[in-house]
């Protein structure tokens, strides 16, 4: 599982985006039907803000009359979880033929 995020680069002068990329790797036996929870991700983000009048919300104490702050909390979880089912290959074949079939007769009007 993998998530990718694009951000801002800030070690060059060049206008492109920064990949970040963040995942796991795992190997896991779990018996048919079984759910397993294979990990998560968590990201947690932030930013604060002013905005105000040019040179007035710049004094002191006054100032706070004439600007605005802002604060803004992101929080992301992602979890994976599996329950794989054990198939059996011929089985499927021998029924996906048969309905093919029966389609075709349908088609041709062999009810």
């Amino acid at each position: 599982m993998e998530v990718s995020d694009a951000l801002r680069t800030t070690v060059s002068t060049v206008d492109s985006p920064t990949i970040q990329r963040r995942g796991i790797d795992t190997t896991v036996t779990v018996l048919n039907g079984q759910t397993v929870l294979l990990g998560g991700l968590l990201r947690e983000s932030g930013q604060d803000g002013k905005n105000g009048l040019p040179l007035v919300s710049d004094i002191p104490v006054v100032g706070n009359l004439f600007s605005q702050t802002s604060q803004t909390r992101e929080r992301q979880e992602l979890a994976l979880m599996i329950t794989p089912r054990i198939v059996d290959e011929a089985a499927i074949s021998m029924k996906a033929k048969a309905v093919m079939q029966r389609i075709a007769e349908l088609r041709l009007g062999k009810l």
